[in-house]
Formats: C-alpha cells, sequence, structure tokens
C-alpha cells in the first residue's frame, strides 16, 4: 500500500523516484482483496502487486530503507548494518522530517547523516510500537482503510522530503525499499 501511494505523490510532483515493497514471509503472494479495494478507493491500483522478501541486494540497492514496524528496521539493518543512517519506520521518518527540517541545498545522503547521527542501534530496542503502522492483515476492510489514510498522511511527508533534498534530474534513479509483513 505505501509503495503505491509514494509512487503516486512522486509522479504528481514530477519526480522520478521508486518505491520496491518487499517483506519478511511471504513470496509470490497477491495483495489482500481489502487491501485492493482500500487503494481503490483512493483511486490507485494495487492489483499486480505480488510480495517479495527482503533480501540485501535490495536494502543496498535503497537510497532510503523504510519500515513499516520497527522489527522491519531491525531485520534490515541485522542484514547490513553500515545502512543503519538511511534505514528508518516510515512514522519515525516522517517524524524526523518534522522535528529536523530540511537545510537549503541539503540532499538526501546528507540529510539521512545529518538525521541518522541522532540516532543509535540501541534506540531500536524494545518492544514500542509507536513507530509501526497498523498491520490491517486479517481484519475488516475499515482497517484497510484507515491504514491506508494513516499512509496517505505519512507518506505525503516522506514526498515533502525527497521533493525538497533531490528535486528533478538528481532524484532520477533514486529508490526507497518499504519492508512490511504483508509483502
Amino acid at each position: 500500500m505505501a509503495q503505491v501511494i509514494f509512487e503516486r505523490r512522486c509522479a504528481e510532483r514530477g519526480l522520478d523516484a521508486h518505491a520496491s515493497s518487499t517483506g519478511l514471509t511471504f513470496v509470490g503472494r497477491a495483495a489482500e482483496p481489502d487491501a485492493i479495494e482500500a487503494m481503490r478507493d483512493g483511486g490507485m491500483d494495487l492489483a499486480a502487486h505480488a510480495s517479495r522478501i527482503l533480501d540485501e541486494a535490495t536494502i543496498s540497492a535503497a537510497d532510503l530503507v523504510i519500515g513499516m514496524e520497527r522489527k522491519h528496521v531491525i531485520e534490515s539493518v541485522v542484514l547490513l548494518p553500515e545502512t543503519f543512517r538511511r534505514t528508518f519506520t516510515l512514522k519515525e521518518l516522517a517524524r524526523a522530517v518534522t522535528n529536523f527540517g530540511i537545510d537549503d541545498g541539503e540532499t538526501l545522503e546528507g540529510w539521512l547523516d545529518r538525521v541518522g547521527s541522532h540516532r543509535r542501534p540501541s534506540d531500536l530496542m524494545g518492544g514500542d510500537a509507536s513507530d509501526d503502522v497498523a498491520d490491517p492483515f486479517r481484519k475488516p476492510l475499515s482497517a484497510y482503510r484507515a491504514t491506508a489514510r494513516e499512509l496517505e498522511e505519512l507518506v505525503e511527508r516522506v514526498v515533502h522530503l525527497v521533493a525538497q533534498v533531490a528535486p528533478s534530474p538528481a532524484v532520477t534513479g533514486s529508490s526507497v525499499t518499504a519492508p512490511s509483513e504483508r509483502g
């Protein structure tokens, strides 16, 4: 869901940024019918989605790694520890955009280094779910719609970041990977 929203919002702003959705458990699984319906409500198509497993190649190729839950960030950092400064939960990243702002002329890499320098891997320890996007899996359609609304708001802040730190040609080829249990 986040991938489709991200790519749509980037396209609306003329940004050539791409997202890759991966997960921790399912391979080749189609999106849940209620997820497809919730995205259709917003005019987005999730019908062709097929889940893939998060791997080192996907993480290393991404300019920014965004997990829907803290455990996704942990898994990404365990696979490639050197990517910690560019690996966030979606909520954490959206909060950082607000809290740290964006300096004029700052690149994505520079922004991630600046914001990442305030974090430590030990910050991921514990069971705090405040950084997790609610997982609607096996819940009613209303839960998928609520998650879609939450993702819209959070992704908009991330797209604002991308638009500010990587305008037009510089963003070409940039990618985001978004681990999610739902694939």
